[in-house]
Formats: structure tokens, sequence, C-alpha cells
């Protein structure tokens, strides 16, 4: 099980087009900055108001089925997002349409692989082994993300635009869906298949504002959110500027061999964070 966590990891973060996202909406769609960053606005401000009730639905239906739902949709996704780049008469419905799908795909998935990993452990007596496990589990997964931004930049650099990525990125996808069937039913964690809560027990609404009062609670979470807002959105917005930097010195990012040193910083960076999660 654990070389299909990996496997899991390595397939999940095959995800082409992330590194190339906004300069695939100003180059290929055309979009504006402003029209850009409503869009992926929208995207994560709709994933965290899903994440909670989302959550809730993976838990009823299975955390397994609900992943491959989650996968399913986010491939739908990547076909909406690359039909948005051959048409001008919907361009921004489609896209709109596309990151809505994504950000349920998204809200879906969160945490629910590792309360897999964690149910297979203590299914099998080494819940001990959690930290090295998903350790180890999220090396793969940053090492891939990083390789995924080299392939990628090789296929900028041969078909001369950001389109094919989402494709591409269909494939892992689809297969990392039909991984997940191969994985035991036992780790679905259905809460049918578990004893029934209190009823004197706190539900989920109110769980959440009675963890709302416990001091600093906030302002760990502000803190948190903030922090990993600022981390992506620097991400996003260096695309742009790493491109322009690249045309400057005559390595032009769209249709040239600057798309392969551009994926090439990407890889290293995903090298480095996939070796800091070992220690």
């Amino acid at each position: 099980m654990i070389a299909r966590f990996c496997a899991y990891a390595v397939l999940r973060n095959l995800r082409f087009f992330e590194p190339f996202f906004l300069l695939f909406l100003l180059h290929d769609v055309g979009v504006d900055f402003v029209a850009a960053g409503a869009l992926l606005a929208y995207e994560k401000l709709l994933g965290g108001a899903l994440e909670v009730p989302l959550g809730v639905v993976t838990d009823r239906l299975g955390r397994r089925r609900a992943l491959i739902a989650s996968f399913s949709l986010a491939a739908a996704a990547f076909a909406v997002f690359a039909w948005a780049a051959h048409t001008r008469a919907w361009t921004l419905p489609l896209l709109y349409l596309g990151q809505t799908l994504y950000a349920v795909a998204e809200a879906a998935r969160s945490g629910s692989h590792k309360a897999i990993i964690l149910d297979w452990l203590t299914q099998q007596g080494r819940r001990g082994e959690k930290t090295r496990v998903i350790g180890t589990t999220r090396f793969f997964s940053k090492a891939s993300g990083g390789a995924a931004a080299l392939i990628a930049g090789s296929i900028v650099w041969g078909t001369g635009h950001f389109t094919a990525l989402f494709w591409a990125a269909m494939v892992p996808t689809l297969g990392a869906a039909a991984l997940l069937w191969t994985y035991p039913r036992s780790v679905e964690g259905s809460l049918s298949q578990r004893p029934p809560e209190s009823p004197e027990g706190p539900g989920l609404w109110a769980g959440l504002a009675q963890a709302a009062k416990r001091p600093g609670l906030l302002g760990l979470v502000a803190a948190s959110v903030l922090f990993e807002s600022e981390s992506k959105l620097a991400l996003v917005y260096l695309q742009p500027y790493l491109a322009a930097r690249l045309a400057a010195v005559e390595l032009p990012v769209a249709a040239g061999v600057g798309a392969v040193i551009y994926g090439a910083w990407f890889f290293i960076q995903g090298l480095l964070a996939g070796s800091a999660s070992l220690l």
C-alpha cells in the first residue's frame, strides 16, 4: 500500500499546467490581469467555502469514492480550460465553469488521502510510522510536481502554446482515479461504518463555533491563511515576471527554449521542497 500511496502522490502532482496557468490565461486565452486575478480569486474563495461541507459529504460517501469523483471532475475541468482557448464566444463563462469544477474537485480532495493513509496505518497497527510514511509521500509529491514543470516546459517548447498542458494533465489525473479503485474498501472511512455519534455531542457548526472561541485559535488560523495565500499568490504572479525576464534575453517562454529553462526553475524548487519534507 505504501508504494500505491507514493504512486498516488506522483500522479496527483503531475499537473503540468500549474506553473504556466497565468501565462495560459494571458497568452493563449488573451484575458487581462484583472480578469485573470478575478478567476484565480473565484477558484480560491469557492474552494475555501466548500471545503467543510464537502468534507462532510466525503465522509458520508466514503473517501476513496469521493477521491475518484474528485479526479474525474478535475479531468473535466482541464478539458473545459482547453476548450476555452479555442473559442472566443464563450471564453469567460467557460473559464469560470472550469474554475468551478476545479474548485469543487480540490475541496473534495483536500485532506482525504492523508486520512486514508492514517486509517490504513491504524488498521495495520503501524500508526507510529505516520511521520515517516507521510513524509515519504510528500517527497514524491513535491519532487513529481517539480518534474511536471520540467516536462511541461518541454511540451510548451514543442507545441508552441500552453493549451496542450491541460490535455497532458488529464492522463495522470485519470490514472490517479484508476489507482484509487485498487485501494481496499476498508479505507473508505464512511460514516456508515462508524459507530453513531453521541446525541449529546455538538454538531458540525456548533463544534466549529466552540473551536472559534478558543483563545488564540483565530489568530493562528488567520496567520496560516495569510502565509499560505501570500506564498501561492507570489508563485502565480512570478510566472509573467520570469517569462518577461527570459524574453528580455531572447529566450521566449512561448514556443521557445525559454519554456524549458522556466520549467527547470520550478523543477529545482520542487526538488528542494521535496527534500525538505524528509527532514
